[in-house]
């Protein structure tokens, strides 16, 4: 059941990968944070930079029928425009938000 739910996670959102360096500088800060919870990290799809915009990040975790909460693995989608565009600094903020959603359980009971 997991699977599928991480599966149609990646469908909905995004299943590619961010480069290596971004996807690094967000798991230091999820250590610097205390998250603990497993992160799948990837870029968002162009459904979903339409629905959130293109300088953006968010979290979700995987439901099943969009009500029960399944495993304990978490996403961080970040948008096309994240990098490129805003300052490190408030990189730093939307991520460390992100995260800390993550860490509280607040996507895991939406």
């Amino acid at each position: 059941i997991q699977s599928h739910a991480i599966t149609r996670t990646e469908h909905m959102f995004g299943g590619q990968r961010l480069p290596e360096v971004h996807e690094l500088k967000i798991r230091q800060l999820a250590a610097k944070l205390g998250v603990t919870q497993l992160i799948h990290i990837r870029r968002m799809n162009p459904t979903a930079l339409q629905l959130l915009g293109y300088h953006n990040a968010f979290a979700y975790h995987p439901h099943l029928g969009n009500i029960l909460p399944i495993g304990n693995d978490a996403f961080v989608y970040i948008s096309e425009g994240f990098f490129e565009d805003l300052s490190p600094e408030e990189q730093e903020f939307l991520i460390g938000h992100e995260l800390v959603h993550i860490k509280h359980e607040h996507v895991k009971y939406v």
